[in-house]
């Protein structure tokens, strides 16, 4: 189980940060608190629900990664900076490129020999899917950025028989130097994706199809974690368009573009990045899950859904 998957993302646009804002510097690399005890380790990957999500891993052929969102202040050589990023990303295949150049593929979401150290995890179950909340610590690495103190990473995953999806929040300070000037302040950052080996096909037939599922999602605002359901309909089988409701809190967060969308290669997708953006896959046989992103004004999440009987 891989932990930490915005930290690449992250790393490039805090590298672009502090690089333009402080011209370079020396060093890299961070500090975290000790991880789980080989025994532990041993104990979770073990688990009959972490070798089925390995057994995903290895199969990858499709990866979503929206966004990712992030906001700092930090103050060092008596100027402090804030601002608040999104960088958006496009995916094709198990490949995501950032408007800024940002390269994130499967490896650096499933590879655990990543300088990330897993500090906690409890898996779980719910609504037909298994779960896991993990805590990990990660030794950042940019260019010529020696950091010293870092925010925990929290990650929200679940998955099935075919998929996984997640969604990850990191909020707390952040210590370092850039040319020998001591930098701190506070960092929040929420991303999400869905990766897995998805179909490619269309749902086909007679009749209609529903699958029903969980959702994870940040707020964009205050970068908290909200948990919420996902279902997905297909109205006629035979001319297939897909509906997907994403439901926050007992509300929906869609659009009405999300209710009637075409369907390419087993893929769906509508909307704007950071304004009402959904895309999603179908997984399995009979096309039984489906995994998917969403990225509005309000939140960023993912979300897994099963093929109701």
């Amino acid at each position: 189980m891989r932990s930490n998957t915005c930290i690449a993302a992250l790393a490039a646009v805090l590298g672009g940060f502090f690089l333009s804002a402080c011209g370079g510097g020396g060093g890299g690399g961070g500090s975290g608190s000790p991880g789980l005890s080989d025994a532990e380790l041993e104990r979770l990957r073990s688990d009959p629900r972490i070798v089925r999500l390995a057994g995903i891993a290895g199969r990858v052929d499709t990866v979503v990664f929206p966004s990712l969102h992030l906001a700092y202040s930090l103050s060092g050589g008596g100027a402090t900076l804030e601002d608040s990023v999104v960088e958006h990303f496009t995916c094709g295949g198990t490949r995501c490129v950032g408007d800024e150049g940002t390269t994130i593929t499967e490896r650096e979401l499933i590879d655990p020999d990543t300088g990330v150290s897993l500090t906690g995890a409890t898996l779980g179950t719910r609504g037909g899917f298994d779960t896991v909340t993990a805590t990990s610590e990660s030794d950042l690495s940019i260019p010529n950025v020696n950091i010293t103190a870092f925010p925990s990473v929290f990650t929200y995953g679940l998955w099935g028989q075919h998929g996984w999806a997640a969604v990850e929040i990191g909020d707390g300070p952040m210590a370092g130097r850039i040319r020998g000037v001591p930098v701190s302040g506070n960092i929040r950052w929420a991303g999400a994706h869905a990766l897995g080996d998805a179909t490619r096909t269309t749902p086909t037939g007679t009749g209609s199809a529903t699958w029903t599922g969980i959702a994870e999602a940040a707020s964009t605002d205050t970068f908290r974690r909200h948990q919420g359901t996902a279902t997905v309909t297909i109205a006629d089988l035979s001319r297939p368009r897909v509906g997907v409701e994403i439901r926050i809190a007992g509300s929906s967060i869609g659009s009405s573009a999300w209710s009637d969308m075409a369907l390419a290669n087993g893929r769906f997708g509508s909307g704007t990045a950071g304004a009402d953006r959904v895309q999603g896959d179908f997984y399995g046989p009979d096309h039984g899950e489906t995994y998917g992103t969403f990225d509005t004004d309000a939140y960023v999440g993912a979300f897994g859904a099963k093929r109701d009987p």
